[in-house]
């Protein structure tokens, strides 16, 4: 399952759902997940919980106030992630991932798009 809760502030530490939760989804196996911009707004970090039960710290790499959406990347690798229609997973090169991915000769950006 690619659907992920997403902690942060005191709730990161705890994982509980008072203090600051949201949820989120995968979009690439290596770790790469969207959520809401106003979930992270006031943090860099955060912490994932995958549906089996198993948590990850994940860092922000890119946000989008005007479209409250925020790319995270969790501490983990070869996760099962979201499928488009046409069956394929997301890719790096998604729209999604031009300035929340951040190359080998680049700054990350703030904006995620």
């Amino acid at each position: 399952m690619a659907v992920v809760s997403v902690y942060v502030g005191a709730a990161a530490e705890a994982e509980q759902a008072r203090g600051g939760a949201g949820s989120g989804v995968v979009v690439t196996p290596d770790g790469y997940l969207l959520t809401n911009e106003h979930i992270v707004r006031e943090v860099t970090q955060a912490r994932v919980r995958f549906v089996d039960g198993s948590g990850v710290a994940a860092v922000v790499a890119g946000r989008d106030p005007a479209t409250d959406l925020a790319v995270l990347r969790a501490q983990a690798g070869a996760l099962p992630c979201a499928q488009l229609a046409g069956g394929r997973a997301c890719a790096r090169d998604s729209w999604w991932s031009r300035s929340a991915i951040p190359s080998a000769t680049s700054q990350p950006s703030r904006r995620a798009w």
